[in-house]
């Protein structure tokens, strides 16, 4: 086999193997099964490195990978396998972006609870009239 015919493989295998990861996560996602999720991350990423690296190697060989007509039919199959993972990825983009809108409006909502129910703050002013204050819950923000 030769070497650009490895490298186009290479590519297809790794590109299929971060596609499939991404459809599991879509269906945890809609389970709402974050703990599936979150395990999955570091192997997420490991994939997401190494697809980069091999089709940039692809693109930055395709002259060469061109020229040899047995790969032909590898890279017609790295397309297809390409566009299959761009669905994959704008599909789990929307369902993370999706959990990130849900698990904010949920903090926002109990935060909201929280401040309402607080007994109002009530301290001496410099001039020795009672003064009061609002206080607001504070609340750490964690981006995914």
């Amino acid at each position: 086999m030769s070497e650009s015919i490895q490298l186009v493989t290479g590519a297809i295998e790794s590109c299929e193997k971060f596609t499939t990861l991404l459809l599991e996560e879509n269906k945890f996602l809609k389970a709402r099964d974050m703990q599936s999720v979150e395990e999955n991350i570091k192997e997420k990423r490991h994939l997401a490195a190494k697809v980069e690296k091999l089709l940039g190697a692809v693109k930055s060989a395709y002259s060469q990978i061109k020229q040899d007509s047995s790969t032909t039919v590898h890279l017609h199959q790295l397309e297809t396998v390409i566009n299959n993972y761009k669905v994959a990825a704008r599909k789990n983009t929307a369902l993370l972006q999706a959990a990130h809108t849900a698990t904010t409006d949920f903090i926002n909502l109990v935060r909201h609870a929280v401040d309402s129910r607080k007994p109002q703050a009530q301290t001496y002013g410099e001039n020795g009239a009672m003064r009061q204050q609002n206080s607001s819950t504070k609340l750490v923000n964690k981006d995914i």
